[in-house]
């Protein structure tokens, strides 16, 4: 009988501890206020944002990413897992992202150095061609993320963009052409930005333009493709399910004065 109860006692007590270093492992993640991230380093800030892709699983296509996260315990890669965030994870990624781009801005002021741009970092990474397929991938931000800027002081690009955020695609000194993909913010659209002499110029290249056009897109390092397709339904006296399909694709190059269409 006593053997029975010490049993009973010992699988009781192991289960309080797993209980107990499960809550302690889902709790260690700590949602910190503004007032504290701002008292940390702009690597700090990348740590504390991935750890939140970390936890889920997430396989890193940085190299140092990748070894710093493999030594914690409880980090578990899964690379076919598709990753989803609450509101309250993605709230926290952004308001991280704020400050990590504010950090990047006040780097760049000090050492007197233009952030970079898609165009050379591509010769480092193969990031060319663009797709919106290419833009719902998580790896492909760590590609570019050189090339990010912060553009709140900018309403129009406020107002499409995934919290303000976008990539300088070309080098050039007398206009700038963004980048701007909102799928990590669940929106099916993509816009290319072109800012001369103060203008700012936004054309939509990605998303539904009505409930029969569609575009899509190309982007290479010096040419921009963008597909329309209209859908048309047959006639009455055909079967309404069906429809016929007409593409154009536009093309246009990407100059120091802007666009060129041929």
């Amino acid at each position: 009988m006593k053997k029975i109860i010490l049993f009973t006692l010992l699988c009781t007590v192991l289960s309080f501890r797993g209980q107990t270093e499960s809550k302690e492992l889902i709790s260690s993640f700590e949602y910190l206020m503004e007032e504290v991230l701002k008292t940390k380093s702009k690597e700090e800030l990348g740590l504390l944002r991935n750890k939140i892709f970390a936890r889920k699983g997430y396989v890193f296509n940085n190299a140092t990413l990748q070894k710093y996260f493999s030594d914690k315990d409880w980090y578990t890669p899964n690379p076919n897992l598709k990753i989803t965030f609450t509101d309250e994870e993605t709230a926290f990624i952004n308001k991280i992202k704020k400050l990590e781009n504010l950090r990047l801005t006040l780097q760049n002021s000090k050492s007197n150095q233009s952030v970079n741009c898609i165009d050379k970092i591509d010769d480092e990474n193969n990031i060319y061609p663009i797709t919106f397929e290419m833009t719902e991938d998580y790896r492909f931000y760590d590609k570019i993320e050189k090339a990010e800027l912060d553009m709140f002081d900018n309403d129009k690009i406020k107002d499409i963009s995934c919290e303000g955020i976008t990539y300088k695609i070309k080098c050039f000194d007398q206009i700038e052409y963004l980048l701007i993909p909102t799928a990590l913010c669940g929106n099916d659209e993509t816009f290319l930005v072109l800012i001369k002499e103060g203008k700012t110029e936004i054309k939509n290249i990605y998303g539904a333009q009505s409930r029969y056009e569609r575009l899509d897109y190309v982007l290479t390092k010096d040419f921009l493709e963008i597909i329309k397709t209209d859908y048309y339904e047959y006639e009455a006296d055909q079967k309404r399910d069906e429809g016929k399909i007409k593409k154009t694709s536009m093309k246009y190059k990407l100059t120091e004065t802007g666009l060129v269409k041929f």
